[in-house]
């Protein structure tokens, strides 16, 4: 039985929940995992409970993920030397 946000009274007909959450317009589109067979979202890179890979990381994915690491390298050697500089006046 549907009850109120207080839990004491029962809900009338005409304000129970409508089943689906809502409008409708925001819902997610999901898919089975290739693996578990359990729903994920669609396009989940991984899936959250088998933590199986559902697609492959394409070259273009690998390439935008490791390109900030040299650069964030130099920085940091940039900083050394900048303090070490500092330092040494």
């Amino acid at each position: 039985m549907w009850r109120d946000a207080d839990n004491d009274n029962p809900l009338t007909e005409d304000e129970w929940p409508d089943g689906d959450g809502g409008d409708g317009d925001d819902s997610i589109e999901v898919e089975p995992c290739p693996e578990c067979g359990k729903l994920i979202a669609e396009g989940t890179p991984q899936c959250p409970h088998c933590k199986t890979w559902v697609r492959a990381v394409t070259q273009a994915e690998l390439r935008l993920r490791t390109w900030h690491w040299p650069l964030l390298a130099a920085g940091v050697v940039g900083m050394i030397l900048f303090v070490w500089h500092g330092l040494r006046c």
